[in-house]
This record gives structure tokens, sequence and C-alpha cells, in this order.
């Protein structure tokens, strides 16, 4: 189970990284792809963090 903890966060890191790479409405679209995974891969760090970028993003 650990391994495919590790390989999601690993794939969530990633993810995060291309939505700082991306402008405009994509990079828009990329985060809110990006926070709705994040919200349901059942990594607390992760679910803290989408919390956090969905609050401050209103």
């Amino acid at each position: 189970m650990a391994d495919r903890r590790l390989y999601r966060a690993y794939l969530l890191k990633e993810g995060l990284r291309y939505v700082f790479t991306v402008k405009g409405e994509q990079g828009k679209h990329a985060l809110d792809r990006w926070t709705s995974w994040a919200r349901r891969c059942q990594i607390p760090t992760f679910i803290d963090l989408a919390k956090k970028i969905t609050e401050n993003a209103g």
C-alpha cells in the first residue's frame, strides 16, 4: 500500500508543478482539476493543501 500512496503523491506533486507552468484559462482549469484530485487522494497533506488553495483562491 505504501508504494501506491507514494506513487500517487509523486503524481500529485508533478501535477501541481504543471499547474504552475501553464497560463490563462488552461492554468485555471489545471488548478481546478488538481484541487479536485487532491481532495480525493486520501493523503492528508495534499488534502490540506487543496483546502488552503480553494479558500485563498476566491
